[in-house]
């Protein structure tokens, strides 16, 4: 924002220091109060590893990581331990651009609606994989019908959902 030329780089610093502080008080107030959204070549970047168990030592116990990685899986680590792996959708991919966010949005949207954290991952997924699938960084939310049934379905109906240019192709 201060490089925008919209905020001083002094506001820019104390807007910067609430946040650290409301996250912090987050974290101390509500179990499992923080949530690390991070893909496994960020994580390489940023800590020198895409281990979900090394990101959680250099995190601490008491968040939770969700671990995107790229059109293979997505996982989460609960602060409890317990371990939560959903692979992602087959895609046709037009544009890459956007898709992390769109996983990030889907999850937190799930997590938000109390959705159990298997179905947290594959809303994550269905918004990455529609974002994938058009040419712009956003896409049009799935059909209501479409999204339950994909929420719900089994294991093995969803590893045969395809999502391309023409829209999900349920199996």
């Amino acid at each position: 924002l201060h490089l925008a030329g919209a905020i001083s780089l002094e506001d820019g610093l104390e807007l910067v220091t609430l946040r650290g502080r409301a996250m912090q008080d987050a974290a101390g107030a509500v179990p499992s109060g923080m949530v690390a959204l991070i893909g496994a070549d960020e994580a390489q970047v940023f800590a020198g590893t895409s281990d979900p168990a090394e990101l959680r030592e250099l995190l601490g116990p008491r968040s939770r990581l969700v671990l995107k990685n790229d059109a293979h899986t997505a996982l989460v680590l609960e602060p409890d331990g317990r371990r939560t792996e959903v692979p992602a959708l087959t895609v046709e991919v037009v544009e890459p651009v956007g898709a992390g966010d769109a996983f990030a949005a889907g999850f937190l949207a799930g997590t938000l609606q109390g959705l159990p954290m298997e179905q947290r991952l594959r809303l994550g997924h269905l918004g990455a994989a529609a974002v994938l699938a058009v040419p712009e960084d956003h896409a049009a939310p799935l059909e209501p019908a479409v999204r339950q049934t994909l929420l719900n379905c089994t294991d093995e109906e969803w590893a045969a959902t395809g999502v391309g240019p023409a829209g999900v192709k349920l199996p």
